[in-house]
């Protein structure tokens, strides 16, 4: 059943085929049809196929003109708009209709000289012809995709066509996305653009990207790194993997570059883009399904405990970059800016990671004696947080079921007890006086 506003339509097209009364046309699609926003919300309007192809006709009739009314060639794509609302008999009909789709092309290829406000009713228009309906998203895509990289690329009505592409993606997972659009979407996300859809979209990206991280600029694969960061505890989200495989690839060609910034290092998009990496990697090795991946990667394990040794050999040879800071009154020292900062921390969590539940993990690392480099790293640390917690996690998934492991570690002596300045502050020192160590006041003098 249509309100009594929709069945004047066609009564509104005919009157104006008959009369040519432009100024009566615009007067009534304006204060007859449900095409205004109400409370910010459209209000949708029930209309027939045959509607539908009235307003085609007149649609071309009115592109034809050498002098383009736009405002009422705006008035028609808002009824068309509206009439889409979730509606996905009228969407496959518009989207079929030659002659609409002919036009819209026509309206598009002019957006230089394309009034603003009719440009956004024309993607707007799309954006509802294309909400959760594969069919129709798909005959926009195949005719329209340049047009709409176009509007990305110039900054135009960007959040709609974005939300555009979006809908396309989403119901159609065998467009794969273009090279070009990713850079597109990075781009917007680069200069700050506000659109939910750009992280929309950059999740769908992920399925593709094991395809195009490494074609993309540096600072761009930063960015989907720290997306994919974000994205990771999703429970819907299923990162490839291959994708999974290449980032660990790339962290065993990439990740020495992060011991050049000892003191200074002038290039530091590298070694920021091998923190983020490591990041990445340590929240997919929480996940059971994506370190079963990376579980029997022999080089990978070797690389990081490697790593892990060269980083605390490094701190304790003068003052520099991986020189732990103990003193809380040094914590302004610790530069959280620094591609170093909690790097340690992070090797070592992913260190335990991949030794949980893995006997051939457990007894690698403790034939390349990390079990003492572990232990040794067990202190405050302000530029690594959480240090000796990570250290213990290690330890503990080291030791479990591994009575090799077990006994190395209790076959250590006691030495005494180490000096530490952060306690010492805090006006305590530990005292060995007696077994167990316990805690007693410090005395100054």
């Amino acid at each position: 059943m249509h309100n009594s506003n929709n069945m004047a339509l066609n009564v509104v097209i005919d009157h104006y085929n008959n009369t040519k009364d432009r100024s009566k046309l615009v007067f009534d699609l304006t204060e007859s049809y449900c095409i205004k926003n109400i409370t910010r919300h459209v209000l949708p309007l029930n209309i027939t196929v045959g509607e539908v192809n009235n307003i085609g006709k007149l649609l071309q009739e009115l592109c034809q003109e050498e002098n383009l009314d736009w405002t009422a060639i705006q008035l028609l794509l808002k009824c068309l708009r509206n009439g889409s609302i979730l509606n996905k008999h009228i969407q496959n009909c518009v989207v079929d209709n030659e002659s609409i789709v002919k036009n819209m092309q026509q309206l598009l290829q002019a957006q230089q000289k394309l009034q603003t406000d009719c440009l956004k009713a024309l993607v707007i228009f799309m954006l509802n012809v294309t909400v959760d309906n594969g069919y129709s998203g798909k005959k926009i895509w195949l005719v329209f995709k340049n047009d709409l990289m176009d509007l990305l690329a110039k900054d135009l009505c960007v959040s709609f066509t974005l939300a555009v592409i979006y809908n396309v993606l989403a119901r159609n997972k065998q467009i794969e996305p273009s090279l070009e659009l990713i850079n597109e979407v990075l781009r917007l996300m680069e200069i700050g653009f506000d659109s939910e859809y750009i992280l929309f979209l950059l999740e769908q990206f992920i399925t593709y990207m094991h395809k195009y991280h490494r074609a993309l600029r540096p600072e761009y694969r930063q960015t989907v790194l720290l997306v994919l960061k974000y994205l990771i505890p999703k429970e819907d989200l299923e990162v490839p993997k291959e994708y999974v495989l290449l980032l660990v690839d790339d962290f065993k060609k990439k990740s020495d570059c992060i011991l050049k910034t000892v003191t200074e290092y002038l290039d530091q998009i590298e070694p920021a883009e091998v923190a983020h990496l490591l990041d990445v990697l340590v929240s997919l090795s929480c996940i059971e399904k994506y370190l079963s991946y990376i579980h029997n990667d022999r080089s990978f394990l070797i690389n990081c405990a490697f790593l892990l040794k060269s980083m605390h050999l490094a701190g304790k040879n003068g003052q520099n970059k991986f020189t732990a800071i103990s003193k809380l009154s040094d914590e302004a020292k610790a530069d959280n800016n620094h591609p170093a900062f909690g790097f340690k921390a992070s090797v070592i969590r992913i260190l335990g990671n991949l030794a949980w539940k893995s006997r051939s993990n457990q007894d690698e690392l403790r034939e390349l004696e990390c079990i003492p480099l572990l232990l040794d790293c067990c202190n405050i640390d302000e530029r690594n947080p959480f240090i000796m917690q990570m250290v213990i996690f290690a330890i503990r998934n080291l030791c479990e079921k591994n009575e090799l492991n077990q006994a190395l570690i209790n076959a250590m002596n006691k030495k005494g007890t180490v000096d530490s300045a952060t306690l010492n502050k805090l006006g305590i020192t530990l005292d060995d006086g007696s077994n167990p160590i316990r805690i007693a006041p410090f005395n100054s003098a």
